[in-house]
């Protein structure tokens, strides 16, 4: 299980990778 805030690093991640 993983904490809200490391899922909502991971998912802002995502969101650059695909805006770059």
């Amino acid at each position: 299980y993983l904490p809200a805030s490391l899922c909502f690093i991971f998912f802002f991640i995502g969101l650059k990778i695909m805006l770059l």
